[in-house]
């Protein structure tokens, strides 16, 4: 919780107050990356969105932007994609972007080992 904390009060987010070598590990990864923005996610702005996913610039990067009123509802907020009752409309969404991965090979475990997470 303290190394959340600490990401989020530095305006660089990890690598801020990580330092260098959390940027360096970001830079590294090749698989791609994809970002859901939700509209209204009162912690995760679209820029902060931006900001996160531009952390990884060597990999095939893209943006899925979700509003509320897509799915008819009134509210999804910051944790909202994980209720119950967005199991139908939000949760495929994402096990269509796994599918749609090439099969990814296994990371080394010194490749893990230097993850800041």
């Amino acid at each position: 919780m303290l190394q959340w904390r600490k990401w989020c009060l530095d305006p660089q987010y990890s690598v801020g107050a990580e330092g260098e070598s959390a940027r360096l590990s970001y830079g590294q990864v090749s698989f791609p990356v994809t970002a859901l923005s939700i509209t209204d996610d009162e912690l995760m702005t679209w820029r902060g969105t931006q900001n996160l996913i531009n952390l990884y610039a060597n990999a095939p990067r893209s943006f899925e932007r979700i509003a509320p009123a897509d799915l008819q509802v009134r509210r999804i907020g910051h944790f909202g994609f994980f209720r119950e009752q967005f199991s139908q409309s939000l949760w495929p969404r994402i096990t269509g972007i796994f599918d749609a991965m090439p099969q990814l090979t296994s990371l080394p475990v010194a490749a893990v080992a230097k993850t800041t997470a």
